[in-house]
């Protein structure tokens, strides 16, 4: 078989994403190359995640190599050609004055994930999509129902218990809503991209690949209950002023989970820290309510604000201890939500 490296290299590029790097099942640590019909489809899996694209060949092809000494083999080789040759444990792949002879193990032995029937269809940008609410998925096991991104008809939400973000949308079409993996929301592609939903399965087709991952089993909590409604103390300000006064501060705080503190007065936030030594700074705001206080996770609120557009940022405070609520004019679409510590 024939094909151009360039081409296998970029979609190697893609389909080793789905392979990981540390595997006890040597099958899981290849991908599939199956070449017929002028067509080599390249395949990868994690048995939660597959992940395949084809590019045109010449030649007939079907074996599965180590995917990562496959593509190191691939980006180094010479020439602007790759012709393949294998037998029942060996490929030979040779490019220019380059050859490399690679173990292979047979393609029946390759576990192909079963999708089942699909019931709901419809194009989105996946990564877009994702990107403002990623942020604040869960990596804790034990909550693995809050390890990935709860996907709606009408809205995509992500929370850890201690931070929330939900963006509306209108994907005009129906389904039961489904938590998407973080791994997978990791991979979701960029750019237009048909999106198929099953019970059990979700899959993301480009040009180029098709990504298809299992979904978490497991029952998302009815996160609208955390989300305030009608908080009247509202501070406006520049969220990179506020972003940079975060960052600057919160380097004399050295614990696992560094603190900040807000208090909010008409015309100014002062921005404090302490641990191994004190640091303040001072951003502009608009506040029309009482003078308090409210601490914060320092890295959660550094998130919370890098997840929102530049510009003004609306933060609505009930007391110092209940939920804060963050927006912006320039995100209609989107609430986020953090959980305030307790500060000195």
């Amino acid at each position: 078989m024939r094909v151009s490296r360039s081409a296998l290299a970029r979609l190697l590029t893609q389909v080793t994403k789905a392979v990981e790097t540390k595997n006890t099942i040597p099958i899981l640590a290849t991908v599939r190359l199956v070449s017929d019909n002028n067509r080599l489809t390249v395949t990868g899996t994690n048995l939660n995640v597959e992940m395949s694209g084809s590019i045109e060949a010449d030649g007939d092809l079907a074996v599965c190599i180590d995917a990562k000494l496959l593509a190191a083999a691939v980006n180094k080789a010479g020439g602007d050609d790759l012709a393949f040759e294998a037998d029942g444990t060996t490929a030979t792949l040779k490019a220019g004055r380059s050859r490399y002879k690679l173990p292979v193990l047979p393609v029946d032995d390759f576990p192909t994930m079963q999708t089942g029937e699909f019931t709901a269809e419809f194009d989105a940008d996946p990564a877009a999509m994702f990107a403002p609410v990623a942020f604040a998925m869960s990596d804790e096991t034990t909550r693995f129902y809050l390890c990935g991104a709860y996907l709606e008809p009408h809205a995509v939400t992500a929370t850890n218990g201690h931070k929330l973000s939900s963006v509306a949308h209108d994907l005009g079409v129906e389904f039961k809503p489904v938590i998407v993996p973080s791994g997978t929301v990791a991979l979701a592609p960029k750019g237009n991209t048909k999106v198929r939903i099953s019970g059990t399965k979700i899959q993301f087709c480009t040009d180029d690949v098709v990504l298809t991952s299992a979904l978490v089993d497991g029952s998302y909590p009815d996160y609208e209950r955390v989300i305030p409604r009608g908080l009247e103390n509202v501070a406006v300000f520049d969220n990179a002023a506020m972003k940079a006064a975060v960052d600057r501060v919160a380097i004399v705080s050295q614990d696992k989970a560094p603190s900040v503190r807000l208090d909010l007065t008409t015309a100014e936030i002062s921005v404090s820290a302490r641990g191994d030594g004190e640091a303040d700074d001072v951003v502009p705001c608009a506040y029309d309510g009482p003078a308090q206080a409210v601490g914060f996770n320092a890295r959660y609120l550094g998130e919370v604000l890098g997840c929102l557009p530049n510009g003004d940022v609306r933060m609505a405070v009930g007391d110092c201890n209940g939920p804060v609520v963050f927006t912006s004019d320039a995100a209609p679409a989107q609430r986020v939500v953090c959980m305030p510590v307790r500060v000195v």
